[in-house]
């Protein structure tokens, strides 16, 4: 039933040249017939409130006029619009849009996935905006394994350095080996931080060993080592003072107790104080260990 105190105030905007305000109106979809009018209206800003107007019904003849709207800023409204999120029609257009503001906002969409095709086209698009917004989006890298090996490949590399972040490549085993073996040294960091790599052993293995020890020590800090035992014992041996004070933070170490006795007795006092303050070490000892006798007031030694 249309309320008609709804249909008067949309009735006086009209009335009155309103047609911006009338056009962004949430209750506009009562007056269907208005919407095919103010989608034709030559002023492109009614154009645009219609456009990000979240009454807009995904079938309607309106979304088909304004998907070829001449205004880029009516096509990027709409591609922006939540009413339309799941819209088949929108995203494939949208994904081939001439503007690549337009793509860019396509390529954020959650429901990529749900359309064959789309996230492969715009893994090899020519914007590199359009391609980092794929690599970021957890639908599209789940949803289609070419996609992610795409951008995995991509020579631009901020590319795969947010491919490396995106939790949802837990789900292409192929993408996190080639990512963990990158030439670049901030795509592994960026890898040895991500939760996808939690329950592959392989990975951590791999990332351990890396020549470049910042991401030694990610892999370090990363609680999910927790179930690799060969991880920790190579890592409470490396060379470099900062990877071995990560590891005597990490939570990880509650069921070690030997590699924790190793650290306490570590020629690093930055290490020996990280393990004094691993709150995880108490729990996994019934009697008072050296690493436990140091005030945690203090402050932390420089490494």
């Amino acid at each position: 039933m249309i309320d008609p105190i709804t249909l008067i105030e949309l009735t006086n905007l009209k009335a009155s040249g309103q047609l911006e305000t009338l056009a962004a109106h949430p209750q506009l979809a009562i007056k269907p017939e208005w919407m095919d009018e103010l989608a034709q209206n030559k002023d492109s800003w009614v154009r645009r409130r219609l456009a990000e107007n979240p009454a807009l019904d995904t079938s309607d003849d309106v979304l088909a006029s304004l998907l070829k709207d001449k205004d880029y800023n009516v096509r990027l409204n709409l591609a922006e619009n939540p009413a339309l999120v799941n819209s088949c029609a929108m995203i494939e257009r949208c994904a081939k849009d001439r503007s690549a503001l337009v793509r860019q906002t396509i390529a954020k969409n959650p429901s990529l996935s749900s359309i064959p095709g789309v996230s492969e086209s715009l893994a090899s698009d020519r914007s590199l905006y359009v391609r980092l917004n794929l690599a970021a989006n957890l639908a599209a890298i789940r949803g289609s394994a070419k996609a992610a090996n795409a951008l995995c490949d991509d020579k631009a590399v901020r590319i795969r350095r947010s491919l490396a972040q995106n939790p949802a490549i837990a789900n292409q085993p192929g993408v996190v080996a080639k990512l963990s073996t990158d030439k670049d040294p901030e795509v592994r960091l960026n890898l040895a931080y991500n939760p996808a790599i939690a329950y592959n052993p392989v990975i951590l293995e791999t990332l351990a060993a890396d020549e470049d020890s910042s991401v030694r020590q990610a892999v370090a800090s990363n609680p999910a080592i927790a179930d690799c035992p060969d991880v920790i014992k190579e890592l409470s041996e490396d060379e470099d003072s900062s990877v071995r004070f990560w590891l005597a933070d990490n939570p990880a170490m509650v069921n070690l107790p030997e590699i924790a006795d190793r650290l306490s007795k570590d020629e690093s006092s930055a290490v020996r104080y990280a393990l004094a303050n691993n709150p995880a070490i108490p729990a996994c000892t019934a009697n008072a260990q050296p690493w436990q006798t140091q005030p945690t007031t203090q402050k932390a030694p420089s490494i």
